[in-house]
Parts: structure tokens; sequence; C-alpha cells
């Protein structure tokens, strides 16, 4: 090894590196799948603010909120929230629909597989005609429902938030730029608060 680790340090690591090398956690790695169930948001953030290009704090708190709102609400809810004349119109709601969609069916496409895989490695009496067609359908069908009940949710718990910490910063004597430009809303989503 080139750098040479104080045992200090060695002492503060070794447990991460022996958990990280778990066999537990290499079996998971093989089999494809993530440690982390945050990597399909840090992957949202990184898409909108790369880690090789150097950005001020406050564009990556831009990116980082953006990304967040879009993973949690999706790109339908996170425009409407904008709530910014050049970005509601109708092309603008088609590709975000669409985005939706496409990220729904990439959701469910990959619990499918995963159901199947799982099948698979239990040995079970795994073929096509033990679960119908139906059944499957109506099993994607709830989820996704109770997906966007969540993300309902998640939006309006939001909302009061964001209205709450708007309403507290004019009351204190913010004007509304300076609450927008702390926040990074528009402008225009400030003054309707």
């Amino acid at each position: 090894m080139k750098t040479y680790l104080s045992p200090q340090v060695v002492e503060k690591i070794m447990p991460v590196y022996q958990c990280l090398a778990s066999d537990t956690i290499l079996e998971r790695c093989v089999a494809g799948e993530t440690q982390n169930s945050n990597e399909s948001l840090h992957n949202c953030i990184w898409r909108k603010c790369p880690k090789e290009v150097f950005v001020s704090k406050r564009r990556l708190e831009i990116a980082v909120t953006d990304a967040i709102e879009k993973h949690n609400l999706g790109y339908v809810k996170s425009l409407e929230a904008k709530e910014d004349s050049c970005l509601n119109d109708s092309f603008s709601l088609t590709i975000a629909e669409r985005q939706d969609k496409r990220r729904i069916s990439q959701n469910i496409s990959t619990k499918q597989k995963k159901r199947k895989r799982n099948a698979t490695n239990t040995n079970a009496a795994y073929s096509a005609g033990n679960q119908s067609l139906f059944e499957c359908a109506d099993k994607a069908r709830a989820e996704v429902d109770m997906s966007l009940r969540r993300l309902r949710r998640q939006y309006e718990q939001l909302s009061q938030f964001l209205s709450g910490r708007i309403i507290g910063m004019i009351e204190a004597g913010w004007q509304a730029r300076q609450v927008a430009g702390q926040l990074g809303h528009f402008d225009c989503v400030v003054r309707r608060c």
C-alpha cells in the first residue's frame, strides 16, 4: 500500500470494510442488485449536477432540491409545482407525462423480474400457468395506485411545508425576491403564497 494508515484510522475503517465485505452483501452484488436503495435518488441528483464538474453550493442545492422533488413527486407534479407559465405549456406536460409513465413501467418491470428471479431461486414450482395474467396486472395496478397515493401525500406535505416556510419568512420582513433566492423557487410561486 502506498499510503500508510495509522492504527487509529484502521480501527475506525475496519468495521465498515468487514461489513461491506460480508457474504450477504457480496451475494446481493452478484445478483446485480444495489446495496443501497438511495442509489436511484443519487442517480437523479448526479444526472442534474455531475460530480466531474465543479459547481457552486447554490447550484448544487438547486439540483438536489429539484432531483428530490422529481424523485418523490414525479415529473408532472414537479412541473406543476413550479407554476411558471413558460414551463407549463402542453409540450412540457406531454414530455413530463411520458417520463413518469416510463419510470413507472420500469419500476413495475424491475419488480416483476425480481419476483421471477426469486421464484426460480427458491426452487419453487414456477411455470407460466401458476399465476394468471390478470392477477399480475391487478397486482401491478395496485402497486401503482399505492405509489400514486404515497406521492400525493408527500406532495401535499411538501406544499404545506414550503407554504408555511415562505409565509414565515415574509412575516419576518423578507422580500419576495429574497425568499425566492433563499429557497431556490421562482418569484411567482412566492408571491402566490
